[in-house]
């Protein structure tokens, strides 16, 4: 019984975890750093030592090469490849031998490799005629290249695993500066929709009051001081689309009646006696009322010529408006001046009396008001747009936040095994 109660608590014990807050990260990850600096420096320390006095004897090997004394029984060929050979072969591997290495142990293992790749090569160039003519010194440097080698391979898991810690903790800090540029604009936004929100709320409250006040002036406008006022411009508007109406319906039966003649003159005399009368009809035949300074003119000259065809019986005149308009009792250039006179006098009453309606001061406090309401209007729809942008935005950045932190969290509980909570 006791022991199962102490594997219990034993169990709970082992369940426990470290955890570490989103402000402990930075000096968290400068410690790893730092720990995994130390940890590389301390499990390359031999190796380094031991790669730096392989090349110094390298260096000494090369460099003794050629003091070296041969036996003067070598074959002349032997004799020429050593003399033209010899100073290629020590320029590389010199060269190779004397790049620096630095004390940080990951640049070391990239100089320490560029002057192997070096020395490898002058090895395998120039080096492999010198076998023939110092063997055994050549078979030595070979030997202590391939010694740099073995003690660079032994580099290679520590600097690998410290490149592969160094570059978690780097992705670690990124994804840590995205959080936090994610929260910073999440944190921003929330208090522009605060603000909008209120504008919004401040702005509508302000339309009610100007619609209020719209309501209010209609009314005054419609059914108080300018009642009469909107009585009596509506019957002068009337009154002018009757004398509009009327002297367009002459200028109609003037136009029927015209088209019957240029007919008959361009049926008996040809197209250029109709000329005269074809103007008068292209300009009645437009859309509205032609101006009176261009149609009267033409209308006096031409008006005998259609008479007399009437007269003759070349023009038949059809309907009451035609015979009315057409009876030698109608002065019809008159008519249509008194026509024209009568309608301009009903348009200039009209409009004089619609200016002095829509000057009137509450007339102009209702478009006031109305232009006031359609900015309030344009204000609250553009802050709508604004807030539905900055709710989609946030909504993203919230998915974006969750999902950055579980990568941080999983990142950090790979490296520490340290749990990390939001703070």
């Amino acid at each position: 019984m006791f022991r199962r109660i102490k594997d219990l608590f034993s169990q709970h014990a082992e369940e426990v975890v470290a955890t570490c807050g989103m402000d402990e990260l930075p000096g968290l990850l400068e410690s790893l750093e730092s720990d995994s600096a130390a940890t590389e420096r301390e499990n390359t320390r031999d190796q380094r030592t031991a790669i730096r006095q392989l090349r110094s004897d390298l260096s000494a090997m090369v460099q003794n090469l050629a003091s070296k004394e041969r036996e003067e029984a070598y074959h002349p060929k032997l004799e020429t490849i050593a003399k033209n050979t010899l100073p290629q072969f020590e320029r590389a591997m010199l060269s190779s031998l004397g790049k620096e290495l630095p004390e940080d142990p990951g640049e070391f293992y990239l100089a320490a490799t560029d002057s192997l790749k070096g020395c490898v090569k002058g090895l395998a160039g120039p080096g492999r005629y010198l076998r023939g003519v110092f063997p055994d010194e050549m078979k030595e440097i070979r030997e202590t290249v391939d010694l740099i080698g073995r003690e660079m391979n032994a580099m290679t898991p520590v600097i690998a695993t410290v490149r592969s810690k160094r570059a978690r903790i780097a992705g670690i800090r990124a994804d840590l500066a995205r959080f936090h540029a994610a929260v910073d604009e999440q944190i921003t936004g929330m208090a522009e929709v605060t603000g909008i929100r209120r504008d919004i709320e401040n702005t509508e409250r302000e339309r009610m009051l100007i619609r209020d006040q719209i309501r209010e002036l209609q009314e005054a406008v419609e059914h108080g001081v300018l009642k009469s006022e909107k009585e009596e411009l509506l019957h002068a508007q009337q009154g002018y689309r009757d004398e509009e109406r009327a002297l367009h319906a002459d200028l109609a039966v003037l136009l029927h009646v015209y088209r019957k003649g240029e007919k008959v003159l361009g049926r008996i005399h040809g197209a250029a006696a109709a000329k005269e009368i074809e103007a008068v009809v292209h300009m009645l035949s437009g859309t509205g009322i032609p101006e009176e300074g261009q149609l009267q003119p033409n209308l006096v000259r031409t008006l005998p010529i259609v008479m007399s065809m009437i007269a003759s019986g070349e023009i038949s005149l059809k309907n009451k408006e035609e015979k009315e308009l057409f009876s030698g009792d109608c002065d019809i250039s008159a008519r249509v001046r008194e026509g024209y006179a009568r309608t301009e006098g009903a348009r200039i009453r009209f409009q004089g009396m619609e200016r002095a309606y829509q000057d009137h001061p509450l007339q102009a406090d209702l478009r006031a008001a109305r232009k006031k309401d359609e900015t309030l209007s344009l204000r609250i729809a553009t802050h709508q747009s604004r807030l539905l942008g900055l709710t989609d935005r946030n909504e993203v950045l919230e998915k974006e936040i969750a999902l950055v932190f579980e990568k941080i969290r999983s990142g950090i509980r790979d490296l520490t095994g340290k749990d990390v909570v939001r703070t």
